[in-house]
């Protein structure tokens, strides 16, 4: 409400409290003869329409105000009240820079001076002189006012964009930092995975101390795909898609060579629907296919030959499964009993994909379904996810991975 009554523009207040002193100034003294003396009450309607014209539109205040001292000019002869009316009128036109409607107040006061003269000996030119330099004084302020108004705009303009431009510089620099940073961590976790793979191809198949390496060398490749899904989420917006199934991909193939590397089978089919996803969505699902392969490494049998893990589409969802013959078993016949170890890191994930997840545990095997969302709830898929939809092409891939030979 006081924001409304101020104005948009930063000169507003300003305007209005002046025509309101000016309304005052030219009402408030005949206020007492407001029954009694015609002058009285046009003065005072005066007053009350130099007050308002800044609320009104700037043309139709400026229509009001001429039309009415046009008829009040044959009913008084006081030539002071027309004139402040017909100043403040352009001068309010003039602090929106109206120069061609503020002729018709212009004419207006040609027109009232030109009749007094004509029609009252008491009105001269020096009245007339100072009619006209009060018109002048009143518009040459407005023009002023207006003319701040636009410097005020301009600067503020100019400070909005050189704050940009300024963020714009810092956000670069940030990002270069944030590539230096990823390019030094991915050099070291490079030549750390090279080293982990060195030594573990000098350890005793299924000894403790090559499962301990390749969940270390589990752990490094985490570790780049953290990194590369940051790199990833550096640059991106909402709109910004990765396709799912190349990402989906990576993953099963970094988890077939750590098996393969540790003397460990596991079949991996991997189905899923070309669908463009965001990066940090397509990140979490890889997080999670590695906690799972990250499960069957560290509390699988050792010579267990039916580990899997299937990735598939199910419509809207992403459906997971991983299922391996556990170490150690004790019989659970009942459902959503696994492990808790196990249960607590995948659930973790899977509820930060807003997803389900189901766990099955029989004597022989023990089995955890993932069901994921391509797309967060809320989230309306983009045009792309649309037309990947219905094009409905996906990758297959199936492979097994084989124990490595010793040389």
């Amino acid at each position: 409400m006081i924001r409304a009554l101020c104005g948009p523009r930063v000169i507003d207040p300003y305007i209005r409290l002046a025509t309101l002193i000016v309304g005052l100034f030219i009402g408030a003294p005949s206020s007492f003869e407001l029954l009694t003396d015609l002058n009285a009450q046009l003065d005072i309607a005066f007053g009350l329409l130099i007050i308002a014209l800044p609320y009104f539109p700037r043309t139709v205040a400026l229509i009001i105000t001429a039309v009415s001292i046009t008829l009040t000019v044959g009913l008084t002869a006081n030539a002071v009240i027309n004139d402040l009316a017909l100043s403040v009128a352009s001068a309010v036109l003039l602090t929106y820079k109206r120069w061609k409607l503020t002729s018709l107040p212009f004419a207006s006061l040609v027109a009232l001076n030109a009749y007094l003269l004509l029609g009252s000996e008491y009105y001269s030119f020096f009245h007339c002189a100072i009619s006209i330099g009060t018109f002048v004084l009143a518009s040459t302020l407005g023009w002023a006012a207006g003319t701040t108004e636009q410097r005020i705009t301009r600067l503020i303009a100019d400070a909005a964009t050189q704050a940009a431009e300024s963020e714009r510089r810092e956000a670069d620099l940030r990002n270069q930092f944030a590539l230096d940073a990823h390019d030094t961590v991915s050099h070291g976790l490079t030549k750390e995975n090279f080293m982990l793979r060195n030594a573990l191809s000098k350890t005793e198949p299924g000894s403790e101390l090559n499962q301990d390496i390749t969940e270390i060398l589990l752990a490094n490749r985490t570790n780049q795909q953290n990194l590369r899904s940051l790199l990833a989420g550096l640059h991106s917006t909402t709109t910004n898609t990765v396709a799912l199934s190349h990402a989906v991909e990576t993953v099963c193939d970094d988890i077939r060579e750590a098996f393969s590397a540790a003397q460990r089978p596991i079949r991996i089919n991997c189905t899923v629907t070309d669908q463009p996803c965001p990066p940090q969505r397509t990140a979490g699902v890889g997080l999670l296919l590695t906690e799972l392969a990250t499960n069957i490494l560290k509390h699988g049998d050792v010579n267990d030959q039916s580990a899997t893990l299937d990735v598939t589409c199910d419509g809207p969802n992403l459906l997971i499964t991983a299922q391996n013959t556990p170490r150690q078993l004790t019989p659970r016949p009942e459902k959503h009993t696994p492990p808790t170890t196990t249960a607590f890191s995948v659930e973790r994930r899977v509820t930060m994909l807003n997803g389900t997840a189901d766990f099955h545990t029989t004597p022989e095997s023990f089995t955890v379904t993932a069901t994921v969302p391509f797309n967060t709830p809320g989230q309306n898929p983009t045009p792309s996810n649309a037309s990947a939809a219905v094009s409905d092409t996906s990758h297959t891939r199936e492979s097994t991975a084989h124990p490595a030979q010793p040389a």
